[in-house]
Parts: structure tokens; C-alpha cells; sequence
């Protein structure tokens, strides 16, 4: 199917469509995303020679608003001005300015929108059944699945994690969530998991545990996963290889980030209805897992705050309750008494109301 031609023909009639019409149905911004059957993948990705005009053969399902979608042709038209649209939702959308979106239920040209103008977008929730593999450079040649247990183990770094010079280190209050992880340090012989209980931390005055996951060989891993650069510096973004997996591995990294950094808090004035979060210093991370929590079919947004203690912006992805049903249905929490306050919570929610499925302009740039 061309997907160029069908929208170029439900905007302007099959009776009108022209090459003129085709090109308004695609110039948007090559490091767009979009949800597949190979994962999450930028639009640039799908041809790197970029050879302008030149179309290549393709053969993948792509998620839209009307379902799912096959490709078979992608061309390049080189390199065009670009309008950025900074949406409420905290997406972004980059396109030509004749590029056509829709608002309101109608087709508009995209540098005839304003801010607080909606845009239509809800994906299609689409799997992928590409499983990744990592190339170990601690043991030459070997590969190693990326499996659901080091993507909970990646997630759960990302969000109470530390990676000094030498070593991986996981801090948590919950036993639990010490013991699976000390599991996967241990299958995936990364090391020895060492337990070291700690009084209190900066903002708990709770007990908590910090567990040594091994020495160099997990901060190898962790290195040839994308979750630290070159330097040695932790990256909080969602590494590419949890991108372009089957959502079963999408949502355990989802499941390690809320975990640890996840909470369930209740709406003013709504006893029984409540909201899931997930809160990061990184918008970067924030973004990524917005876009994974969409592909999987669950609706959120992010929210920002400013905080005075840290002196720096926070970002919150955050589901309403028919979302966090969804979530729940997906597996949940592994963290036992999250999972308990979520059940219990999903049961007694009387008042719903889910985000829109049209968003709106915050800024243009």
C-alpha cells in the first residue's frame, strides 16, 4: 500500500490526486518517529543513504490514527525548512510548512496553525517481534539476547541507579525489588550482588538498601547497551535497543522506571479517581517513554514543574485512570505493594476521564 497516496487521497479526493498532492502528504522531519512492526524507529533510519529521489523497496507495518498500515516505498526528498510544533502533551511535531495536519477533524496546512490550536493524533498500538541482541565487548564475538529481564534491569538503573568508575551500583527500600535484581546480576553472570543496608537517604528517612551489581562486566553491559557514552557518563534517554523491541521487553524497561520512580496519587476533589507518574530530571527519558507507553496503547502526557529544592525542571509522564487500567492489564508494578495500591485503586474508580485524543500548541519554533 502507499500510505502517500491514501492520505494524499483522503485529503484532497482520489479525483485531484496529483504528484503535487503527494508530496503535502509526506515532508515531515526525518528524525520523526514512527511506531512499527521493527519498533520505534526515526524515519531517517529507514533509508541512511538518503540518495534524494531515489525510491527504495520497504516492507513494514506502520501505526496510524485509522489502524494499522503496510509500507512498501520510501523515498527522500532532500532537505526542506521545518516548522516545530511544542505540544501540551509534551510531543513534538516537525513538518514542512505545506505539509498537511489535521485540527479539528479537517486538513490544515501546517504554517496556518497557532498556538492554542489542537492537533489531531491518537497511534494505533502495534508490536514488534524483532528481538535485539547486544555485541559484548567483554567477551569478543558473543551476543547476547536483550531479553524482558535486562530491560527491567536497564530501567530500573535508569531510575534508582548509579554508575561509578568501576562498578553498578541499585539503591531501593523494597526487598523485593533487591532480590530480582540481584537474580538478573546472577543469571547474566555480571557479578557478585552484594546487599549493604543504608539508614537514610537525602529525601527518606527510611531504611534502604544499596546492592553492588557487579564489577566491570556490568558496567561493560551497561556500556554496550547505550546506557553510558563514550566518557563514562550516564545517559537518562531510553537506549535505542529498547526502542526497536517487542513491546513484552518495552514494557519491562516501563516497569523498571516505575518501580523506582514511579507513584499513585489521588486527583483533588475526586476521592476515588487517580493518576499514575512517573517523574525524571531528563526530558529526554520523559519523551521516550511517552512515545513506548503510546505504542503499547496507553494514553499519557507529560506535565513539567519547577523544583525549588534541586533548582532544576522535573517532568512528569502521567496516566489517568482508564490508562493505568491499561498498564495494569500489561502486567504492572513489580514492586508487590505498588501493584497492591493499583489493583485496589483500579477497582474503586468511580469518576474517569482519559486525555483527549487532539492535543494543543503550546509553542512554535
Amino acid at each position: 500500500q502507499d500510505v502517500h497516496k491514501s492520505t494524499a487521497c483522503k485529503i484532497f479526493g482520489e479525483e485531484n490526486y496529483c504528484k503535487e498532492a503527494r508530496k503535502k502528504a509526506k515532508c515531515i522531519s526525518g528524525d520523526s518517529l514512527l511506531y512499527t512492526d521493527m519498533g520505534i524507529i526515526k524515519i531517517r533510519d529507514i533509508n541512511p543513504s538518503r540518495i534524494e529521489g531515489l525510491p527504495i523497496n520497504v516492507d513494514f507495518n506502520i501505526s496510524t490514527p485509522e489502524g494499522v498500515c503496510r509500507c512498501s516505498k520510501f523515498i527522500y526528498n532532500g532537505n526542506k525548512n521545518t516548522i516545530k510544533f511544542n505540544m501540551n502533551n509534551g510531543a513534538t511535531l516537525e513538518v514542512t510548512p505545506d505539509h498537511l495536519v489535521r485540527s479539528d477533524n479537517k486538513w490544515v496546512r501546517a504554517d496556518s496553525l497557532h498556538i492554542g490550536d489542537y492537533i489531531d493524533f491518537e497511534p494505533t498500538a502495534i508490536d514488534s517481534n524483532n528481538y535485539q541482541t547486544i555485541d559484548l565487548s567483554y567477551i569478543n564475538g558473543a551476543k547476547l539476547t536483550f531479553s524482558k529481564e535486562l530491560a527491567y534491569y536497564i530501567g530500573a538503573i535508569l531510575g534508582d541507579g548509579s554508575i561509578p568508575r568501576k562498578n553498578v551500583y541499585f539503591m531501593s527500600e523494597d526487598y523485593e525489588l533487591i532480590q530480582y535484581m540481584s537474580s538478573i546480576v546472577k543469571r547474566y553472570n555480571l557479578g557478585e550482588a552484594h546487599e549493604n543496608v543504608q539508614k537514610y537517604t537525602k529525601t527518606s528517612n527510611k531504611p534502604f538498601i544499596r546492592l553492588n551489581c557487579g564489577p566491570k562486566k556490568a558496567r561493560d553491559l551497561c556500556k554496550d547497551i547505550g546506557l553510558i557514552d563514550e566518557i563514562g557518563h550516564k545517559q537518562f534517554k531510553v537506549p535505542d535497543i529498547v526502542l526497536r523491541s517487542p513491546n513484552d521487553v518495552k514494557f519491562a524497561f516501563i516497569q523498571g522506571i516505575f518501580d523506582t520512580d514511579g507513584t499513585i496519587s489521588k486527583y483533588a476533589g475526586h476521592k476515588s479517581n487517580f493518576s499514575l507518574d512517573f517523574c525524571t530530571k531528563s526530558n529526554e527519558l520523559a519523551v521516550g517513554c511517552m512515545h513506548i507507553l503510546r505504542c503499547l496503547g496507553v494514553s499519557c502526557r507529560i506535565c513539567t514543574s519547577y523544583n525549588k529544592v534541586y533548582k532544576r525542571m522535573y517532568y512528569k509522564v502521567k496516566l489517568r485512570a482508564t490508562s493505568a487500567r491499561r498498564f495494569l492489564e500489561l502486567g504492572g508494578f513489580k514492586c508487590i505493594h505498588k501493584q497492591d495500591r493499583l489493583k485496589e485503586w483500579c477497582k474503586n474508580v468511580s469518576f474517569i476521564k482519559e486525555y483527549k485524543k487532539h492535543y494543543m500548541i503550546e509553542s512554535i519554533e
